[in-house]
């Protein structure tokens, strides 16, 4: 989508939203959301098995280098496997577009794993592993649940059947697209989600943007619903709120940060300063059942990312 025609979107979502006034503060408002547009790429759901080693999936079993380990947490329980991301398959995006967006370089094979095995309730720790898709790759199983399970963690009550060891395996096509915050400073300078005309026209353009500008409805579940989109990079879409604070939170408390192993950073104690790196939503199409219609959101540092490096991470869990 060019930025013509997601303006363009804008005057439509307006229109619909009996808004379309020649008003200065519409105008501006208007200027300043296309001017907030994110690019990233959509995790389109591809069909069969995923064959090919260093091949862009979602779940299943990742491609480790040889003599690469499978990450674990801080207490010793191996992680789960959510995707990997071959940067050779990232299509190119529009002139217009190309410095907005953190484009990884060339040649790099990203898997991406979060701490679900010893805690698939709550926000926590996640791990981006950094390879070429040429090099040496074995299609590696997830070593599973220890036994016996090691004491001392929240969650030792639960069931083997209710710790997430392994995401159903989908091929998945890298499209382009766009996105935006999805909350507005301007209409919720206090966070949360804004009401009122404005903030209904800025929740349907938003919500349109991700769908390169299709309509949906959202009393109906028979189409793809904005926040059901997979996604690599882009604005995050979250359940109950911004996602990124789940990531902030951790940087609130040095204890909470050092318990999981990340060095205390007052700078990362702010929703700004974290950035959406990989976005996998429930999705009946594959089986992919988080919570209650939930989403895992891979957050790492804005910095860090400008830098290509992607740690600390975390795995916002959000659900309804």
């Amino acid at each position: 989508m060019t930025l013509w025609r997601a303006r363009l979107l804008l005057c439509s979502v307006a229109v619909t939203c009996g808004r379309w006034r020649a008003k200065k503060g519409w105008l501006r408002s208007r200027n300043a959301w296309s001017d907030s547009v994110v690019p990233g790429w959509r995790l389109d759901i591809g069909q069969g098995a995923v064959l090919a080693p260093g091949a862009s999936e979602i779940g299943g079993d990742p491609d480790l280098a040889l003599g690469e380990p499978w990450p674990v947490n801080h207490r010793g329980i191996p992680m789960t496997f959510l995707a990997q991301i071959n940067t050779d398959e990232l299509p190119s995006l529009s002139d217009e577009w190309v410095t907005l967006a953190w484009r990884p370089l060339a040649g790099v094979l990203l898997r991406v794993f979060a701490d679900l095995v010893d805690n698939p309730v709550e926000p926590g720790p996640a791990r981006v592993l950094a390879a070429a898709p040429d090099d040496d790759l074995v299609r590696t199983a997830s070593p599973g649940v220890p036994s016996p399970w090691p004491a001392g963690g929240q969650w030792d009550g639960l069931d083997a059947s209710e710790r997430v060891i392994e995401l159903p395996e989908a091929s998945v096509r890298l499209t382009g697209f766009l996105t935006a915050p999805e909350i507005d400073p301007m209409l919720a300078p206090e966070g949360g989600f804004s009401t009122g005309a404005m903030g209904n026209a800025y929740y349907a353009w938003a919500n349109r943007l991700r769908l390169d500008g299709l309509d949906y409805n959202d009393d109906s579940c028979q189409e793809r619903m904005p926040w059901e989109v997979h996604h690599f990079l882009g604005e995050a879409s979250s359940v109950q709120g911004d996602v990124r604070g789940y990531a902030a939170s951790i940087f609130e408390s040095d204890r909470l940060a050092a318990f999981f192993g990340f060095r205390p950073d007052d700078r990362l104690a702010h929703d700004d300063a974290w950035q959406a790196l990989l976005s996998l939503h429930n999705d009946d199409s594959i089986d992919l059942n988080i919570l209650d219609g939930g989403v895992y959101t891979v957050l790492v540092p804005t910095v860090d990312l400008r830098d290509g490096t992607f740690h600390p991470a975390i795995c916002a869990i959000d659900s309804s």
